[in-house]
C-alpha cells in the first residue's frame, strides 16, 4: 500500500501504526477530510518512558499523490520554536512517521 496515492490509503496508514509498530503505546492520530484533495492529520503518538510525537499536517492531494508538506526539519524539545535540527529522513515521496518512531526506539534501547 502506498500511503500518498489517496486519502483513503492515507488513513489506513494512520490508523493501522499502533498494529505495524509494536512500540507505538497510544495513538491519537486524526485523519479530517476538507475536501476531495485536502486533508489535516493532527493528534500525538504515545511511546514508552514519556516519549511522544505530536503532529499537525495539511495534506494536498493533487490527482492522487501528496504534493506539500514540509516535513524537512524536526522541532526538538524543549524550545521548539528556536531548537529545529535538518531531518534528512524526511520525504515528499514516502511517509515519514516509520522514521521518527524508529527514531523513538532507537532512543527506547538506551
Amino acid at each position: 500500500m502506498n500511503p500518498f496515492l489517496s486519502l483513503r490509503n492515507y488513513e489506513e496508514f494512520v490508523y493501522t501504526l499502533k498494529q505495524r509498530f509494536p512500540s507505538v503505546q497510544g495513538s491519537t492520530l486524526t485523519v479530517i477530510p476538507r475536501g476531495k484533495r485536502m486533508a489535516i492529520v493532527q493528534g500525538e503518538i504515545a511511546f514508552a518512558r514519556g516519549y511522544r510525537i505530536t503532529l499537525k499536517e495539511r495534506l494536498s492531494f493533487d490527482e492522487g499523490p501528496v504534493v506539500n508538506t514540509h516535513p524537512h526539519h524536526k522541532h526538538i524539545f524543549p524550545d521548539i520554536k528556536h531548537h529545529r535540527l535538518p531531518a534528512p529522513d524526511m520525504s515528499f515521496t514516502q511517509p515519514n512517521l516509520p522514521a521518527l518512531i524508529r527514531e523513538i526506539e532507537e532512543l527506547l534501547k538506551e
